[in-house]
């Protein structure tokens, strides 16, 4: 099972979105 490896891109996904989202502002 990959299931760490999945929500560690979930989690790098996220904080991309989020600063780009601030760069946005």
């Amino acid at each position: 099972k990959m299931e760490r490896e999945r929500m560690e891109k979930l989690k790098q996904k996220a904080e991309k979105e989020k600063h780009s989202e601030q760069e946005k502002k």
